[in-house]
């Protein structure tokens, strides 16, 4: 026959649970209070030195072309054809050398219509200039008759005023030589004044003409400029960089045509990376390596696309270089060296150590 069990209680489940529980949490906490385990590095990959106070350097590197520093663009004045090109790029040149000739009928013509304008208004004032002086010397003719017609006026007054008073004239003809008189000598006024007004009007009138010749010939002088603008020059002593037209290429005014540089002084125009720009100061020093050499420099200028001009002398490292540098962009690498606060930790490197 079955026997009867009596039922286990439940309080001992809780107390195991409860007890598991405990030891988890203490063992969460006591983890969490545990320092991180140093991490392990190779000893080929450390630097061991002292520490000391001083300048911090800090180098930025970025690549660049070594150009001229002074360039001449060489552009056309006036739309024309290339009809010979003379000289060639890397050629030595001096202000009066001619690169290249073109041609433009058009330019041409005007300037001769320009210069025909202007001998028929120097012709024009040779004939004024006669034509004045003609009718100053008529005038004065006139003025010189009628001045004695009024002598002759004046005698016969004054004869008839005697032989009136001896009553041996009459009343009327006494009146009539009167009249006379009174009317050259009104002619004689009239006359000179219409003399002193042509003297004073023929400085007017040929001024007004010499105004008009001389805009005329301001035209022409300038026609004529664009005719010798067509045998393109080189304006400055220095070596040509570029000139890429050909004969019977067609030219634009305004566009471009050669370059000019002068291969004494140049620079380094370099592109450094945004976010190295802001390490980088004008008037910091540079490294500028030209691959043959290095030469130092500092920062002078700086864009706002990030690009950094280094100015300097590489006449004095390189002097065999100046015009083969001048000939093309030479490519360069620089490295501005920026100095932090002197109050700065800093170490020797082991090359450092070397030199």
């Amino acid at each position: 026959m079955d026997v009867a069990r009596a039922p286990q209680g439940k309080n001992r489940r809780y107390v195991l649970g409860a007890g598991a529980g405990v030891v988890l949490l203490l063992g969460t906490v006591a983890v969490s209070r545990l320092k991180p385990a140093e991490a392990s590095v190779e000893r080929s990959s450390l630097v061991i030195d002292s520490v000391r106070r001083g300048d911090l350097v800090r180098e930025v590197r970025g690549p660049g072309t070594l150009v001229p520093e002074q360039i001449r663009w060489i552009s056309a004045v006036t739309s024309a054809r290339v009809e010979r090109i003379v000289a060639q790029p890397g050629q030595t040149v001096e202000p009066s050398t001619v690169l290249l000739e073109m041609s433009n009928p058009d330019v041409q013509i005007q300037a001769l219509q320009a210069q025909q304008a202007l001998s028929e208004a120097q012709a024009r004032l040779v004939e004024l200039r006669v034509q004045l002086e003609g009718a100053r010397l008529s005038q004065e003719g006139a003025v010189a008759a009628v001045r004695t017609l009024n002598v002759s006026a004046a005698q016969e007054r004054g004869a008839a005023d005697t032989l009136i008073k001896q009553r041996l004239i009459s009343r009327f003809e006494y009146n009539n030589k009167r009249a006379a008189a009174d009317e050259l000598s009104t002619r004689l006024d009239l006359e000179t004044k219409r003399l002193d007004l042509m003297t004073k009007s023929v400085a007017s009138q040929l001024a007004v003409q010499e105004r008009q010749i001389q805009r005329l010939q301001a035209i022409a002088t300038f026609q004529e400029s664009r005719v010798l603008s067509l045998t393109v020059r080189a304006g400055e002593h220095g070596v040509l960089q570029e000139l890429s037209l050909q004969p019977g290429q067609w030219v634009d005014g305004g566009a471009t045509m050669a370059k000019v540089v002068q291969p004494g002084q140049l620079k380094a125009v370099l592109r450094i990376g945004e976010v190295q720009a802001k390490d980088i100061a004008v008037g910091q020093s540079a490294l500028i390596d030209t691959r043959t050499g290095i030469v130092r420099g500092h920062a002078r200028h700086e864009e706002e696309i990030v690009t950094h001009t280094v100015k300097q002398n590489s006449e004095i490292q390189h002097p065999h270089e100046r015009t083969r540098i001048a000939k093309r962009e030479h490519q360069v690498s620089k490295c501005p060296r920026g100095h932090s606060n002197e109050h700065d930790f800093l170490h020797t490197e082991p090359h450092q150590r070397e030199r």
